[in-house]
């Protein structure tokens, strides 16, 4: 008894220490590390960065915006002391500027000659301040007439090119970054964000614009939120609320280098260049991506708690930099400090890899994607980068097979073309010997045939075997490309084809068609095989063709159209012939096929697709005896009712999962009860 009540006294006097001495509350970080996997899906992946420090300082309160200079010097812009917080690359406090000048600073850049700019937003001016913090000039709003009269000026974020030309986001610039020569002089707007196209957008702005109300009160483009410049003066940009080019990455002209299709979140608020051509994110929500040069995602990483206060973790993230080593430094304005991130190892090597890839040194940079690849086989740019070094090394087969692996259809088709290139020169020879020796052996055979007539027993035994009612009803369906009107007529007067054969090209249809899903050539393959199961293609195939069929019958029995249910059955198969016949062909020449050669393929599909098109409006004009726009009205009304069939059908699928779900909760309230 006496040992659990000394047991218990030190309990207690544990909880009184733990009181009276709370432990750090950063700890470990707390946040996981993704990237795209090669189906373009976000996956874990190893540790990018990890948090291992705090900057902070007493005088440091709300820590809008950082910049850190080519040696490593930390320049914060905060709007809580009204005043630019310098540390060096330790850490320690240097200096302070701009006390009793700036009333809140949320911009800060350094320019040539270590001339520091700072946006003011509530002074709306720009200022430049020496490295010792002496004011040299300030920036008011420029008097201009191509500013515009009515334009804001307040400045929020601005970076500085080589030349000491100030690029300015403004609160509500929908012009565009405002540009400033190194004087102050107003040059123009650049990189402006496109306004909403939508189909409401543009019928509303109609309707104001009818009604007389100001363009004011009309959609506008949304103004930047972060903008960063490289050393080759090439500007990126983020913009906060964009679902489309969020992220832009700049030219002189103003035009957006990198793809639509970049993977960036809407909440993007600022925006730092890297060491390696790479480029880093923040965005609003607590998150950081890191994307190659051009755009391609590396990781995503962070984590946003408002209650929390752990290190990595954010509560109001605002800004974000790089320093030389590739360490990462973090505004949290709410939290008054400044979080570390420390790059991996693995991320060392990827960065490596990388700076190789980027100067063209495929070869050089191959081990360390290979080291990548080892800790994470489903990185998608060490795949690509790995392809293009076997290609520089004219090992083409390993890299085919790489840039398969990232789905890149570009350097696929690049490789195939060499890999084709050594076949042709190798087997063209030999391959025009057996073409020259076939249609020599043709003409002979062709010639004697017609002396002695050798074949004459297979002529009869192919067309006993034609003559089979079955075998005749499925050739029947080359007539078609001859004689379209007369096969039909044959089909519906003379029932020269009968369910049997049509249900057979049904099923050969479907055949082909996942033949076609399958193996159609890497370059132009849809992946639907992969993407969805084999049921749901199943269902939605034979679902389609049913309700077409169903359709066309009907809305033609209501407009007096003379075709039975079977006619229509059997005649929309047969209508597919050209696909029937050269799905399968088509199919191989997109095997043989580059990217340089895709109009091939998409010429013959279109010609392939057209064409059954056009036996099918055939085929219902003469089943059901239409005219030409008799026909076409029946057209409309079947796809139209399709579409309303599918709708109802989606409804009455909804409302059962209602009843199904309120059926199952009483059943579990009354056994509860019960």
């Amino acid at each position: 008894m006496k040992n659990y009540k000394n047991h218990f006294k030190l309990l207690l006097i544990m909880i009184a220490m733990i009181m009276m001495f709370p432990a750090n509350t950063y700890a470990a970080d707390a946040y996981k590390t993704y990237t795209i996997s090669i189906d373009g899906e976000e996956i874990k992946t190893q540790t990018a960065y990890e948090a291992v420090g705090i900057l902070s300082n007493d005088q440091m309160i709300k820590p809008e915006n950082l910049f850190i200079d080519l040696n490593d010097n930390i320049y914060v812009a905060d709007s809580g002391s009204k005043e630019i917080i310098v540390f060096n690359k330790y850490g320690k406090l240097v200096r302070t500027i701009g006390k009793g000048i700036l009333e809140k600073p949320v911009g800060i850049s350094v320019g040539v000659g270590n001339k520091l700019y700072v946006a003011d937003v509530i002074k709306e001016k720009v200022y430049c301040f020496s490295s010792e913090g002496k004011l040299l000039a300030e920036y008011g709003k420029p008097d201009s007439p191509l500013f515009g009269k009515g334009q804001p000026f307040k400045p929020l974020k601005l970076s500085v090119d080589v030349r000491g030309n100030m690029y300015i986001i403004g609160e509500g610039a929908a012009n565009g970054i405002i540009q400033l020569n190194k004087d102050g002089e107003f040059l123009g707007y650049f990189g402006a964000n496109r306004a909403s196209t939508s189909f409401y957008q543009t019928f509303k702005n109609y309707i104001m614009s009818k009604t007389g109300v100001r363009k004011g009160f009309m959609n506008v483009p949304i103004a930047s939120t972060g903008i960063d410049i490289d050393s080759r003066g090439i500007v990126y940009t983020v913009t906060n609320g964009l679902d489309s080019e969020a992220i832009k990455k700049l030219n002189v002209a103003g035009s957006n280098m990198l793809s639509d299709g970049v993977y960036a979140s809407n909440s993007a608020i600022d925006i730092v260049v890297g060491n390696q051509g790479n480029f880093y994110v923040l965005s609003s929500n607590g998150y950081i991506y890191e994307y190659d040069s051009t755009g391609n995602l590396l990781f995503k990483f962070g984590s946003k708690e408002s209650n929390a206060q752990r290190q990595g973790i954010f509560k109001q993230p605002s800004g974000i930099s790089v320093d030389t080593k590739g360490y990462l430094y973090v505004a949290d304005a709410e939290q008054g400090i400044i979080h570390i991130f420390e790059p991996t190892e693995f991320t060392n090597k990827l960065h490596q890899g990388l700076s190789y890839f980027e100067e063209g040194l495929y070869v050089k940079s191959q081990k360390y994607w290979q080291d990548v690849l080892q800790l994470n086989s489903s990185f998608s740019l060490a795949h690509i980068a790995m392809g293009q070094a076997y290609y520089k090394q004219q090992e083409y087969s390993e890299s085919l097979n790489e840039f398969k692996l990232a789905k890149n259809k570009e350097g696929y088709s690049q490789s195939f073309w060499e890999i084709r290139h050594k076949l042709m020169e190798k087997h063209t020879g030999t391959l025009l010997t057996f073409v020259i020796l076939g249609i020599f052996v043709y003409y002979i055979v062709r010639y004697l045939n017609r002396k002695k007539d050798y074949f004459k027993g297979i002529k009869i035994a192919f067309n006993r075997f034609k003559n089979i009612k079955l075998v005749s009803e499925l050739f029947l369906l080359f007539k078609l490309f001859r004689h379209p009107i007369d096969t039909f007529y044959e089909i519906k007067k003379l029932k020269k084809a009968s369910v049997i054969s049509a249900t057979i090209f049904y099923l050969l249809f479907f055949i082909e068609y996942l033949i076609s899903l399958k193996f159609t050539g890497f370059i132009f393959n849809t992946e639907l095989l992969e993407r969805f199961s084999l049921f749901l293609i199943i269902s939605i195939f034979f679902g389609a063709l049913a309700l077409f069929v169903i359709m066309n019958y009907l809305i033609s029995t209501i407009n007096d159209g003379e075709g039975s249910f079977k006619n229509v059955y059997i005649g929309t198969i047969y209508s597919l012939a050209p696909y029937l016949v050269f799905s399968i062909p088509v199919t191989l020449l997109s095997r043989m096929i580059t990217i340089n050669e895709s109009f091939l393929f998409t010429f013959t599909t279109q010609i392939m697709i057209c064409w059954s098109l056009l036996i099918l409006f055939i085929m219902i004009k003469e089943i059901h005896n239409f005219t030409i726009g008799e026909t076409i009205k029946n057209i409309l009304l079947t796809l139209f009712s399709c579409v309303i069939t599918i709708v109802v059908l989606f409804v009455l699928y909804i409302l059962l999962n209602q009843v199904i779900d309120f059926v199952y909760s009483v059943i579990q309230e009354v056994m509860i009860r019960v």
